[in-house]
């Protein structure tokens, strides 16, 4: 008796490849993305919080390479004006702000003295200094809600009229410019960096010292000091 012929057997199909390792991957991946989107947002959002640092002038980064700058105790000067031997203040305390003489953007002379009684703020700027407008928009903000009591001079330090006429002209400051075209008088005011912003006392001592741009509740807070 014959035995029956065996029917050949299909081999099984190879089995599908997992999904799973995948998508795992993929997940991996996009969480990596995510993550790093999220620092470098968080690493931007902190460099734009920072305060925007005072930019050197020109004569002083020169000096400062050399090694040359001095800066002789507050109250040396001798009061007489600009280019009369007046120290840079090295920081606001007892002593006598350096007087000085100054013509203004519309040719009229402006002198320390006309402010006897007030409080005078002076912000020393240049049109080239990137941080100078953000502290002139800080002080533009400030002007209309000022004391009668209280004065706003801004210093150009170092450039030519028609130079600070055009750039007033686009972006015209609420209080008087004036011209300090040597740079003698910001340098009697220790003004080593733009802007620099000084508070003088109604008595004529300068109180408030600050190389770099001075925010709006700090500079309030030294106006209320020197009005006593």
């Amino acid at each position: 008796m014959k035995k029956a012929a065996l029917a050949p057997v299909a081999p099984l199909p190879p089995a599908a490849p997992s999904r799973r390792p995948a998508a795992l991957a993929l997940g991996r991946w996009a969480a990596a993305q995510l993550f790093a989107a999220a620092l470098i947002a968080a690493l931007f959002t902190w460099i734009a919080g920072m305060p925007p640092k005072a930019e050197p002038r020109p004569e002083a980064a020169a000096k400062r390479t050399r090694g040359q700058i001095s800066v002789p105790p507050l109250g040396q000067g001798t009061g007489q004006g600009a280019g009369r031997g007046a120290g840079p203040p090295s920081q606001a305390g007892s002593g006598s702000a350096p007087a000085f003489r100054l013509a203004s953007l519309d040719g009229q002379p402006s002198s320390l003295a006309d402010y006897q009684g007030k409080v005078v703020v002076l912000d020393f700027w240049a049109t080239w200094c990137g941080p100078c407008r953000a502290q002139a928009e800080i002080l533009d903000k400030m002007h209309p809600s000022i004391p009668q009591n209280v004065v706003f001079l801004g210093v150009n330090v170092g450039e030519d009229q028609k130079t600070v006429e055009r750039y007033t002209s686009r972006s015209p400051f609420p209080y008087p410019t004036l011209m300090d075209p040597s740079g003698q008088v910001a340098s009697q005011y220790g003004a080593e960096g733009l802007p620099t912003l000084v508070v003088i006392d109604p008595k004529g001592d300068l109180v408030f010292h600050n190389v770099g741009v001075t925010s709006a509740s700090r500079l309030a807070k030294a106006i209320e000091d020197a009005a006593g």
